[in-house]
């Protein structure tokens, strides 16, 4: 039976809109995949951190409640790093902790950044948790989070850290100790104490958490991963052009 020229033209439209939807299938199903977070891994670079003359970010030389930026994972992307201590300027531990991956925000804060002070206080079974390995250098105080707020994606300098003792542009959680990342796009509040956890929404994720490595033998640092949510507003972390081995840290702006 021969095939009517109609049917043919029909036949052929039918067979490209096939077509055009099997290139279509991967970037939409990327598209709309949940962002399922990624651990630190080899994919992100081992990157040192250096000033801008060249020299190497030594450990002691980061003041205590002092913020600094670098680009990392991506270019163009600012990363914080905090040398995190009290009032008083005594360098604070961060212990390793598990972080929730969803949580409320916390309602009180205690004396001290404990695995048990995190968990207790936030949502469990709501995505479950990932770990993050603590602060480095001589007390374990030095830390750093990538500068994307997990609500919207203002970036810093819109997320910005107040060190304790600095009044903050809006009324903090009761209880806070003073020292937060604070977003200034719409007031989401985080706990640098304990991996980035909510203070006050609208954020729901905490922000992810850069891996750094110090080196006890010439108290140099490192970054060298990413652990937590990706990055909010990109479909990866590693969508976009990598740092290179070395990134250049800077003072950041003040809130």
């Amino acid at each position: 039976m021969g095939v009517h020229r109609r049917d043919f033209i029909k036949l052929l439209g039918f067979t490209g809109t096939i077509v055009a939807l099997g290139g279509l299938t991967p970037p939409l199903i990327k598209l709309v995949s949940p962002r399922f977070p990624k651990p630190a891994s080899t994919e992100y670079p081992r990157s040192k951190l250096v000033w801008e003359e060249g020299s190497p970010v030594k450990a002691s030389e980061l003041e205590i409640n002092n913020a600094y930026v670098f680009e990392y994972p991506m270019k163009g992307i600012f990363s914080i790093l905090i040398n995190v201590g009290d009032e008083n300027g005594n360098p604070i531990r961060i212990p390793p902790l598990q972080v929730p991956l969803l949580m409320q925000s916390l309602q009180e804060e205690p004396e001290t950044p404990t695995q048990e002070s995190i968990q207790d206080l936030t949502t469990a079974g709501r995505g479950g948790f990932y770990e993050i390995p603590g602060g480095v250098g001589p007390f374990q105080s030095i830390i750093a989070y990538n500068g994307v707020c997990q609500h919207f994606a203002c970036q810093y300098p819109q997320l910005t850290y107040i060190p304790p003792g600095e009044k903050p542009p809006q009324e903090l959680p009761e209880a806070t100790r003073g020292s937060v990342l604070f977003c200034k796009c719409h007031g989401s509040v985080y706990d640098p104490y304990r991996g980035a956890a909510v203070l006050r929404g609208p954020a729901q994720r905490p922000l992810p958490t850069i891996i750094l490595e110090w080196s006890q033998d010439t108290d140099e640092l490192y970054a060298a991963g990413l652990a937590g949510n990706t990055i909010a507003g990109k479909f990866c972390n590693t969508c976009g052009e990598l740092v290179g081995d070395k990134v250049i840290v800077r003072p950041a702006t003040t809130a």
